[in-house]
């Protein structure tokens, strides 16, 4: 269903971003790498500092 969609996204010349996994499993492997991606840009939208770990 995702393929679908993204390809027809692309048909239509609307621009999207996506990181489609093996066969769609949501589990911790597929999430990880999306967090890591998708946490500089939450904490930049809420301009938020680094926090040490």
């Amino acid at each position: 269903m995702n393929r679908s969609f993204v390809a027809r996204l692309d048909a239509l010349g609307i621009p999207v971003t996506s990181h489609i996994y093996g066969d769609g499993w949501h589990a911790w492997p597929e999430w990880i790498p999306e967090l890591e991606r998708a946490w500089p840009l939450m904490m930049d939208a809420l301009d938020a500092t680094e926090t040490p770990a």
